[in-house]
């Protein structure tokens, strides 16, 4: 596993992705490090695009800056349809949601990360009852 302290800046990964694929890092209106890659909301996290159990390394290539709706998606299309489908995804975000899922990312962008947290322990108890 990797040690967060060894990877890459958010700033040296938008650096990268915005020289190799600037389709990535251009979608949004004022995009930058702090900005997710596929919904252009803030309070991002460096994200593997291969995760470290499919081989997925630290280096810049195999990071993505994304929020954590995004990622939690992401790791599920990654898994089920695999790579070429990632890239597809997080440039077209808005062709792989459903109407229902669409209404919840516009409200989810509207939320600080107090309100994602608690909204997220809420769910979690939900679940477990």
């Amino acid at each position: 596993m990797g040690n967060r302290k060894n990877m890459p800046s958010k700033k040296k990964i938008f650096k990268y992705w915005a020289e190799k694929k600037p389709e990535i890092t251009s979608k949004h209106v004022d995009q930058s490090e702090n900005t997710c890659f596929a919904c252009g909301r803030e309070q991002v996290d460096r994200a593997h695009i291969i995760p470290h159990c499919k081989s997925g390394d630290d280096s810049v290539e195999n990071l993505h800056l994304i929020c954590r709706y995004c990622h939690g998606f992401q790791e599920g299309l990654f898994n089920t349809i695999g790579e070429g489908a990632y890239y597809h995804w997080i440039i077209n975000e808005e062709f792989w949601l459903s109407k229902v899922e669409r209404h919840l990312v516009s409200f989810y962008k509207t939320l600080n990360e107090e309100e994602i947290r608690d909204l997220e322990n809420k769910f979690k108890a939900r679940i477990v009852k």
